[in-house]
């Protein structure tokens, strides 16, 4: 399974264009218009991250902490679309994770590495990738709270951009960092924890309260 399909709903689909309009079906829909780059072939982002609340989120997840993301460890990309070369690729970057609050599970290492989708890019020179931005961007030094998925399985990860695993870590504390339409990079705002895309909030009283409640039965 490769690892933008994970969650997300979103199609890279490729065309030649100049410039497209792209108009809603009603007047509650927005209307926006897409450039492109004349004598490039445009490849379009479409369609929209899964609307999970937070009980989703944990529900999907193997690990969730408050932490630094202390290094960037390197950038890794994977075959976007069914063409041959591809003409684009899904980019991933992976992070030391210094983990200071270990919700779930709470036997976590003090540091982990964790995987993040970081966007989409070209396959070569005459590819124009417009309109993914549907992730959040994520910088070193930043603290955050992240729902993951462990990448440990490795029937269903191996051939992916989840390999080979960052020097100085082993499958066991390598997770992917889950991005949903309405919870991604979620940073602190006052007393509570924000998203950095929608605004959306939550306090870590009310995250404690939905781990316990959805992963009591779990042996973790």
């Amino acid at each position: 399974m490769k690892l933008n399909k994970l969650w997300s709903s979103g199609i890279l689909a490729a065309t030649t264009l100049i410039a497209v309009a792209l108009t809603g079906c009603s007047n509650s829909e927005p209307t926006y218009e897409v450039q492109g780059i004349p004598g490039k072939r445009t490849v379009m982002g479409m369609g929209l991250l899964p609307e999970w609340d937070l009980e989703d989120m944990v529900t999907r997840s193997d690990a969730v902490a408050i932490g630094i993301l202390e290094e960037d460890l390197g950038t890794k990309t994977e075959p976007g679309g069914l063409n041959d070369p591809p003409t684009y690729y899904y980019e991933f970057t992976d992070y030391k994770f210094t983990v200071e609050t270990a919700f779930y599970p709470r036997t976590l290492p003090d540091q982990i590495a964790v995987l993040a989708e970081t966007g989409a890019v070209p396959g070569n020179d005459n590819i124009f990738v417009q309109g993914h931005d549907g992730v959040p961007t994520f910088a070193v030094g930043e603290r955050v709270i992240l729902f993951m998925q462990s990448l440990e399985d490795e029937e269903r990860f191996g051939d992916g951009a989840s390999r080979p695993v960052p020097d100085g870590f082993t499958v066991d504390d390598y997770y992917i960092a889950i991005v949903g339409g309405v919870y991604g990079k979620i940073m602190r705002s006052g007393k509570k924890w924000e998203d950095s895309r929608t605004g959306k909030s939550f306090t870590t009283d009310k995250l404690a309260s939905a781990i316990e409640e959805i992963k009591k039965n779990s042996s973790k």
